[in-house]
């Protein structure tokens, strides 16, 4: 959790392949404008000048044409795979087979962007990078609101509205019953706040650090390349061994939980949330059509 590296990352899936999006319009306009919702939303972390803005731009489009022709069909099918367990109850292997499914998607687009932001990233200036540190120093002052202060019990309220809001979007609203098992489950959560500041931490010196190297050593393309594809699995597999094992354990947990509230929901909520993932996917099928 956080909003370094892997968190743009996950913008580049959810950006690209829009599984977290409600509605089948907002899946086919979000992705195809997703090259310049991201170019916009890096633009914030670096405050780019206008030729590196186009530069970039054209990069990120690259990087969709690509997605669109390679993953976007895998997703597609992922996506029918869901629809045909939400009538069935579900065991914690086959919500990880679906975890799994979303991490190697990430490991594939991020070697894709490492090979496309090459160019982009050795554009930075210093300045730009000094821009960069101070957007992460901002945007921890928020982390820290929500995941750090506050009582154990004000962090574990903020966590189940946020999920609660999540669930209720696919299955509609949930019973008292419901609520309160989501609760305890989030009560059980192995999720500790202190080892993933430090590993968020970690995640942008390691960012930010990167990007100054290559600047200051004046690196070629294959040098920036090899670089961002090695941030990129330090993101995905954390160096630190104490923290491999919090992303594993919670991971786990993800797993279990998500199986446990799906299969205390009613045929009426499965149904729900059946309909809204055939929406869905027959947006992500329109969308793979296009590129044919």
């Amino acid at each position: 959790m956080g909003r370094g590296w892997r968190a743009w990352l996950n913008r580049l899936v959810l950006g690209l392949t829009l599984l977290g999006l409600g509605g089948c319009s907002l899946i086919e306009t979000g992705y195809n404008q997703s090259p310049m919702l991201l170019q916009w939303w890096l633009d914030r972390q670096f405050d780019l000048d206008h030729e590196q803005e186009q530069a970039l731009r054209a990069e990120l489009r690259g990087l969709q044409a690509w997605h669109r022709q390679n993953q976007l069909p895998l997703v597609s099918r992922s996506v029918l795979g869901l629809i045909e367990w939400t009538g069935i109850d579900l065991s914690s292997s086959q919500s990880c087979a679906f975890q799994a499914e979303v991490l190697q998607s990430l490991q594939v687009l991020g070697l894709q962007a490492s090979t496309r932001l090459a160019r982009p990233a050795l554009s930075l200036r210093a300045e730009q990078i000094v821009h960069l540190r101070r957007h992460f120093e901002e945007d921890n002052v928020k982390w820290r609101e929500e995941w750090l202060e506050g009582s154990d019990e004000d962090r574990l309220q903020r966590r189940y509205k946020r999920a609660l809001e999540r669930i209720e979007d696919y299955y509609g609203r949930l019973d008292k019953d419901q609520k309160q098992l989501l609760r305890q489950t989030l009560s059980e959560s192995p999720y500790h706040p202190p080892t993933a500041w430090a590993e968020r931490q970690r995640r942008q010196r390691d960012v930010a650090d990167t990007l100054d190297r290559l600047r200051q050593s004046q690196a070629g393309v294959e040098q920036s390349q090899q670089a961002l594809a090695d941030l990129v699995a330090r993101m995905l597999n954390p160096p630190v061994e104490a923290h491999r094992q919090h992303v594993s354990r919670n991971t786990d947990f993800i797993c279990a939980a998500t199986a446990r509230m799906h299969n205390a929901m009613r045929a009426d909520q499965r149904d729900r949330a059946r309909a809204k993932l055939v929406q869905q996917q027959q947006a992500l099928a329109r969308l793979v059509a296009s590129s044919n």
